[in-house]
């Protein structure tokens, strides 16, 4: 029970933090996962990016239906930020 909790106290400071820097949430999230709490560094990335793929969609969303988003270019470039990720890996 003890570990969920520094999760949850983990989870909000990083998002806190992040969202007030600017800094996207695995600049914070992995290191708390790796030297918080023993996950190898490939596993603690992966949990970073399902994380940040939740909070960029529910961010995306409301920048849309506040029409203060271009769904058109986000869509050319996610097609080629995809593929740069495939390619790089």
């Amino acid at each position: 029970m003890e570990i969920g909790l520094l999760l949850i106290a983990g989870g909000i400071a990083t998002g806190l933090f992040g969202s007030l820097l600017g800094l996207g949430g695995g600049v914070l999230l992995v290191p708390l996962l790796t030297l918080g709490f023993d996950l190898p560094v490939r596993e603690a990335v992966g949990v970073s990016l399902v994380c940040v793929i939740i909070t960029s969609a529910a961010s995306a969303t409301v920048f849309l239906d506040r029409g203060a988003a271009n769904l058109r270019l986000g869509m050319v470039l996610e097609l080629f930020t995809a593929i740069g990720a495939l390619i790089g890996g």
